[in-house]
């Protein structure tokens, strides 16, 4: 774990990406089990990420907004273009180059619409800020999701070397799964955020957004919140057992089967992974 904590935080220092020097060990948490080499891109990956929090928005030196530094990263990301430029957007695409090996290139437009979709939602977080708003029950999940930088989810896929064919990707089992996964990871920071007092400036917590709607203070809220994520965590399992027939359903190889079933078994660890590196931060 010291080993991947050094590389990560030596690779974020060098890309000019400050105050993200723990990002080694919550990889290592999420991926135990992995090739030193991919546990350290995971960390990288999750470092640069931490960049696009509505905190860090001033971070480019010339002044660019969050949209405008978007836009240079995805394009970075087409480009694959390394730099040894002190620039998020030139560690992206130095990140991208190391990290897209799928020939068929479904992983990758995947990835880069997860990106543009965290755009699109940080900009209506920021209207809902502006408005001093929460969003509606009905509108949160979905917003928090897209929120909670969807393509560290992708990322397990090929750094393990284990592809998701595509209408095993779009079933219902295996979106639930890593919709649940998401939405169980991102309320678990909420906690943590509220107690801390961080999340009382952040419009898309789902802490807030109960307290808010439901007038309560903010102990009774985590706690409504808690057994939310109890709820969510069993959905989580059940779609996890469903899986089996989803692979037989598509005629999958024994050595696919055995890939994906490792591949959930990683994503359904991630909350766990989070909680564990939350307390060493």
């Amino acid at each position: 774990m010291a080993e991947i904590e050094s590389a990560v935080g030596s690779w974020a220092a060098d890309a000019g990406l400050d105050g993200t020097s723990t990002f080694g060990t919550l990889a290592s948490y999420c991926l135990p089990d992995a090739a030193p080499t991919a546990a350290v891109l995971f960390g990288q990956w999750a470092a640069w990420s931490a960049t696009l929090h509505p905190d860090r928005q001033a971070l480019a030196a010339d002044g660019r907004s969050l949209p405008e530094l978007f836009e240079a990263w995805l394009a970075a990301c087409s480009a694959g273009a390394a730099s040894r430029d002190r620039d998020p957007g030139h560690a992206a695409g130095g990140l991208w180059q190391r990290t897209r090996p799928l020939p068929d290139g479904m992983w990758a437009r995947r990835f880069r619409y997860h990106l543009r979709q965290h755009q699109r939602a940080r900009a209506q977080q920021a209207h809902y800020a502006a408005l001093r708003r929460i969003p509606a029950p009905d509108r949160y999940p979905a917003l928090r999701r897209a929120v909670n930088c969807p393509w560290l989810f992708d990322l397990p896929e090929v750094l393990l070397g284990v592809p998701v064919p595509a209408d095993v990707y779009r079933s219902n089992a295996w979106r639930a799964l890593v919709h649940g996964v998401n939405d169980v990871t991102a309320w678990c920071q909420d906690i943590a955020a509220a107690e801390a007092g961080s999340g009382v400036t952040w419009v898309v917590n789902h802490v807030m957004a109960v307290a808010q709607q439901a007038r309560l203070p903010l102990d009774a809220a985590a706690e409504r919140v808690v057994r939310r994520i109890e709820v969510r965590c069993g959905q989580m399992e059940r779609e996890a057992e469903r899986l089996p027939e989803v692979f037989s359903v598509q005629s999958l190889a024994s050595s696919e089967r055995d890939g994906l079933v490792r591949l959930a078994q990683v994503l359904l660890g991630y909350p766990r992974a989070y909680l564990e590196w939350t307390t060493v931060v």
